[in-house]
């Protein structure tokens, strides 16, 4: 009986052992797994705290900064609200009064404003396409061009494109043709502005 119970006991103790070993292997196993849930946590409250201060701060967020002649004008997007920021000093500005319908008409320029209106144009990178510059030395604010293109020197095409050029300003074009071959020649016909 001694025999058996020295064997029982022995296993037991051998049982015990390997139930040990296995906590603390448990043990690692669940102080590995805590770290990893905290380092990811501290990692999405830093995302988190970077997305909130890049909405205040970054292009694209809620607010936009202007250079203005009076200092930097703070625009917050979403409600129109405006301030001045003049060094340390922050001002609120009112609204300007709206600009009335009647300043905002479209107009037909003369032949002579036309005439002031140069660039250059050539095909795009695809060749269906034309792109260029344009100068626009007239006084008014260019909104749109009626555009002659003649490509291969003898298919000529009346295009009309949106611009958006300030009096005394260059920008460039852009007009969707649709149609290969070389532009030859061009001429702007029409332009049309803001008053």
């Amino acid at each position: 009986m001694e025999l058996i119970a020295d064997r029982e006991t022995r296993t037991a103790q051998e049982n015990a052992t390997t139930v040990n070993v296995d906590r603390r292997a448990m043990m690692k196993l669940t102080t590995k797994q805590h770290w990893t849930i905290h380092v990811a946590s501290m990692a999405v409250v830093l995302l988190l705290i970077l997305l909130i201060w890049t909405q205040g701060v970054m292009p694209g967020g809620r607010y936009r900064a202007v250079n203005g002649k009076d200092g930097i004008y703070k625009i917050d997007r979403a409600t129109g609200e405006m301030w001045l920021t003049r060094g340390n000093r922050i001002v609120p500005v009112s609204a300007p009064a709206p600009v009335s319908e009647q300043s905002q008409q479209r107009i037909e320029l003369g032949t002579g404003d036309v005439a002031r209106i140069s660039g250059r144009l050539g095909l795009s990178v695809l060749g269906r396409d034309v792109s260029g510059h344009i100068y626009n030395g007239t006084n008014y604010h260019l909104t749109e061009l009626v555009v002659d293109v003649i490509q291969d020197g003898e298919q000529k095409r009346r295009y009309r494109t949106d611009v958006n050029a300030a009096a005394l300003t260059s920008t460039s074009i852009f007009i969707t043709t649709g149609a290969n071959g070389k532009v030859s020649n061009w001429k702007i016909v029409k332009a049309f502005a803001r008053k």
